[in-house]
């Protein structure tokens, strides 16, 4: 057994120079870590090796045969850069709020020039008469603006570089595969939940929600059957409500998706497929940018899918 983990830089090199040299099985198993760290890093055993089309046990056998204890070990050494890259992000969003508000290099408010004029040549306030900006709006809702503008912004950024495009695919083919789908969501979750339920009825798909209205309870509201598919919207802190859906459809025979913002193991452990989607915050307000993009991905591809031949 190791004495302590090695650097996921130091593994993945381990895991290149070795690759001849494996067994054809845990062949299988080293291709699947390369090429999705974050499975890895956010998914259980019995998951990975169910996405990686081999049993838990050779997941476990492929982790020792590199020095380390376990599956449990080898998720850690995915997990640590991780949750660092989220700590950059989360200090990249404090110094929005530091830095006045304005946007990150190379980004423009909409509807600006560089030379900071307008679309229909005025020049923005700020700017000098020779047309360069001495600086970005500082002031009043504009300034308000400018913030939450430049938060979202690194919010979608890291969205698109964070997230797993194997689960994006894997979630987009459980949601085309149902028959029916239940929609979870309540609080922060709301309006995600409901623009998911108004995609879907646009494209046809038999769909219901559960958003706590009337105040019933996920078990007077939530039935599924084999062929339906358990769409949970979750963000931390989790409502009682989220996580009695979860243990809910945990239980049944559907399969269940979960888009939340945290890869908390108490909360996503019974979902077949969890895409996470952390907002950016600004004064103490987090935003839905990120979630509802995740949401949008998910409703435009099922629909292409199903109808992109008829096109």
């Amino acid at each position: 057994m190791a004495s302590s983990a090695p650097t996921l830089d130091a593994l993945k090199h381990r895991l290149d120079t070795a690759h001849d040299r494996l067994p054809a099985r845990l062949q299988v198993v080293n291709d699947y870590v390369r090429a999705h760290p974050q499975s890895i890093a956010l998914d259980t055993v019995a998951l990975a090796a169910e996405k990686a089309g081999v049993s838990p046990s050779t997941l476990v056998r492929y982790a020792r045969h590199f020095g380390l204890e376990g599956y449990a070990m080898l998720q850690e050494i995915h997990r640590e850069p991780l949750y660092r890259r989220y700590a950059d992000y989360t200090e990249r969003l404090r110094h929005v709020s530091a830095r006045g508000g304005t946007m990150p290099d190379g980004v423009t408010p909409s509807g600006a020039t560089p030379g900071g004029t307008t679309q229909d040549g005025a020049t923005r306030r700020g700017s000098t008469d020779g047309g360069t900006t001495d600086g970005p709006v500082t002031q009043g809702a504009a300034a308000l603006l400018q913030e939450f503008a430049s938060a979202q912004i690194e919010s979608l950024h890291s969205l698109v570089e964070l997230t797993d495009s194997a689960a994006l695919e894997q979630a987009v083919s459980l949601m085309e595969a149902a028959r029916h789908i239940h929609i979870v969501g309540v609080r922060r979750a709301l309006g995600v939940s409901h623009y998911i339920e108004y995609a879907l009825n646009q494209l046809g798909q038999p769909c219901s929600i559960a958003d706590g209205h009337g105040a019933q309870m996920p078990m007077q509201t939530l039935h599924p059957l084999a062929g339906d598919l358990v769409l949970v919207v979750t963000f931390s802190p989790f409502s009682d409500f989220s996580r009695q859906a979860i243990r809910l459809a945990g239980d049944s025979d559907a399969p269940l998706l979960i888009i939340t913002d945290t890869s908390d193991h108490s909360i996503t452990e019974p979902a077949d497929v969890v895409l996470c989607a952390r907002d950016a915050e600004a004064r103490s307000f987090r935003s839905l940018s990120a979630a509802l993009c995740i949401a949008q991905t998910l409703c435009i591809s099922m629909g292409e899918r199903r109808f992109g031949a008829d096109r």
